[in-house]
């Protein structure tokens, strides 16, 4: 009787091996290679899943490895002073990657030094209420929400102008600014034609907002708008197979999602306005977006 569990299991120990045996010569056989071709060198990246997980770092601007076993990965590139880049891969076979890393975007911080009486006679009202700048006639734009500021876009300098009590002050900003709202008494979002950016009014700093092309936020959600070429961003919260114009309601505590509405056109637009939540896409038509 012990002679016969002792052979039972020294049967169940190789056939063991030998399954393990199979599926390293199967990985073996099937191994693959990846090719990541990037914009810029000294790079790193991490490639991984439940049962693989590795670490590279490239000096050149082309990077392989090979001998990876043929399953589905996350990937993740990283490099100092650029946003970091999240794809999700299937190596059913080798494949080569194109990557190109954008630089972050720092804004300068400029102190307002131009006293309240100064600002009398540098920022007049005609008999349109529109506000200008005396000697530049530089016309003031409204801020979506907010009653009393306004914005101009001059030379590589945002204005920001508080005609409630005359104050105004300027930072450094590079890119085309599309529009800009109010989403809290003290935070703007400003809309540009790349990218939408966080502007807190007390501290002066601006940061990139890397979860959508533009949003609001709403009943404790955000509620995003992701461009239909925009595969970066569809890609990070699992909508890469969705095509068109995206609005997506998601909670940040729980990180669930769901598509709220699908458009043909480019939205340019999502705002708040009398506790509703609107778009406006580029022909101009305007919609509720329905919780």
């Amino acid at each position: 009787m012990r002679i016969s569990n002792r052979l039972l299991w020294l049967f169940i120990i190789v056939v063991f091996v030998f399954f393990i045996f199979l599926f390293w010569i199967f990985l073996k056989k099937n191994a693959v290679f990846l090719e990541i071709n990037s914009n810029e060198n000294n790079f790193s990246w991490k490639i991984y899943n439940i049962k693989f997980s590795k670490d590279f770092f490239c000096k050149q601007k082309k990077c392989i490895i090979s001998n990876v076993p043929p399953f589905e990965y996350n990937l993740t590139l990283t490099k100092t002073g650029f946003l970091d880049i999240h794809k999700k891969i299937n190596l059913s076979k080798s494949i080569k990657l194109d990557i190109k890393f954008q630089k972050k975007i720092k804004l300068k911080k400029i102190e307002n030094k131009i006293t309240r009486k100064q600002l009398i006679n540098k920022i007049i009202q005609d008999k349109k209420n529109n506000f200008y700048y005396l000697w530049k006639k530089l016309q003031f734009r409204s801020i979506i929400n907010s009653k009393n500021y306004l914005y101009a876009f001059y030379n590589k300098k945002l204005i920001f102008y508080n005609k409630n009590n005359n104050y105004s002050f300027d930072i450094d900003f590079y890119l085309n600014i599309e529009y800009i709202k109010e989403l809290y008494p003290d935070l703007f979002v400003i809309k540009t034609n790349k990218w939408a950016f966080n502007f807190n009014k007390k501290t002066k700093e601006i940061d990139y907002f890397s979860l959508f092309d533009d949003y609001v936020y709403f009943n404790n959600f955000y509620i995003g708008v992701i461009d239909d070429n925009d595969l970066q961003r569809k890609n990070n919260l699992w909508f890469k197979n969705k095509k068109w114009n995206l609005v997506i309601l998601y909670d940040l505590k729980t990180k669930t999602k769901r598509i709220l509405y699908i458009s043909d056109y480019k939205i340019k637009k999502i705002f708040i306005e009398s506790n509703k939540v609107f778009i406006e896409n580029s022909k101009n038509q305007k919609y509720e977006i329905v919780l």
